[in-house]
């Protein structure tokens, strides 16, 4: 039975929804959860390199770091629409890092709550939505832009660099236009993470660029 990633609440509303037109005698609540805990170790993307103990520090004197493997549930739900099945799941993920707290899983570089990818190896668009809001239409899209073989970022030459590009456009329709897209260009080198950011936002007045000074990988 083909698993696909999913927001448990998502799989919830789905079976709500459906439930009332499609039930058999087995699945008289509409979806079951089996929990199964396997405790596996989830690692990151090579281009991410977030093992507990690394850490990371830049030249506008911030660092990064990531602190400890932590116990987080994950839910799978089947594609069988007549009873779906949730699956829950838990796994370590390393945690303790910029995004806000939130885990960096997957081999794509997920994050467990949202589900976008950060970094992606393919070229081209990872993923791109359109939403609207009274007036507004607001794009989000992250690209990746080009895969090089070697990048010199503060006097240091990386290997295999991909560089990721993510904007978000907000257009009024009242007026025909709207602020600069916030636009920020990242550059992940394999095995090392995040070696340089370029970052724009007009609401939030960051007009910036931040490179690798110093950085340490733990063993894993």
């Amino acid at each position: 039975m083909a698993i696909r990633t999913v927001s448990l609440t998502l799989v919830i509303a789905f079976v709500a929804t459906i439930s009332g037109c499609i039930k058999e005698p087995y699945c008289e609540v509409g979806y079951i959860i089996d929990k199964h805990h396997s405790y596996d170790t989830i690692y990151p993307s090579i281009f991410l390199a977030r093992y507990p103990g690394s850490w990371w520090e830049y030249s506008n004197g911030s660092r990064d770091s990531c602190h400890n493997w932590e116990a987080v549930p994950i839910w799978l739900a089947s594609d069988d629409i007549s009873c779906p099945i949730v699956s829950e799941d838990m796994v370590y993920l390393p945690s303790g890092h910029v995004y806000n707290n939130q885990y960096v899983w997957t081999p794509e570089g997920k994050l467990n709550t949202v589900f976008n990818p950060i970094v992606d190896t393919l070229i081209g668009v990872v993923y791109s939505t359109v939403d609207y809001g009274g007036s507004a239409r607001i794009t989000v899209s992250l690209v990746t832009v080009d895969r090089s073989d070697t990048m010199q970022v503060n006097g240091v030459i990386y290997s295999d660099v991909i560089h990721m590009k993510y904007s978000y456009e907000v257009y009024y329709w009242h007026i025909d236009g709207g602020p600069p897209a916030t636009v920020t260009d990242s550059y992940y080198a394999r095995n090392v993470g995040l070696i340089k950011q370029k970052r724009f936002d007009y609401f939030r007045n960051i007009d910036d660029q931040i490179e690798l000074v110093n950085h340490y990988i733990a063993p894993h």
